[in-house]
C-alpha cells in the first residue's frame, strides 16, 4: 500500500482534505481517494479522474505503524510525569 500527501479539496460537506491510496493486489493497481475534514474521514471511494490520484507521487504506507504511533501519542499523562 501507498499514500500521497494531502491536498484541500472542495467535497459537498464544504472544505476538506484528500489524500490517495494506491493499492497493489495481484496484477492490478487501484487508486481510492480519501475525504478528511478535522479528524474524521467523511468519505472514500475508487479515484477518478477530477481526484487526480494518477498525478500523484506515493510513498510506502503501513496503517499499523500509524495506528500504534497515533494511539501512544494520545494515551492520557500520568500525573507526575
Amino acid at each position: 500500500m501507498e499514500i500521497s500527501g494531502v491536498r484541500p479539496v472542495n467535497h459537498l460537506r464544504g472544505p476538506a482534505w484528500v489524500t490517495c491510496l494506491k493499492l497493489h493486489a495481484a496484477d492490478s493497481t487501484q487508486e481510492y481517494a480519501v475525504f478528511i475534514l478535522g479528524d474524521k474521514v467523511i468519505d472514500a471511494r475508487a479515484g477518478v479522474a477530477i481526484d487526480r490520484c494518477k498525478q500523484q507521487a506515493y510513498e510506502p504506507f503501513d496503517p499499523s505503524a500509524f495506528v500504534q504511533r497515533n494511539a501512544a501519542s494520545t494515551q492520557p499523562k500520568k500525573a507526575g510525569h
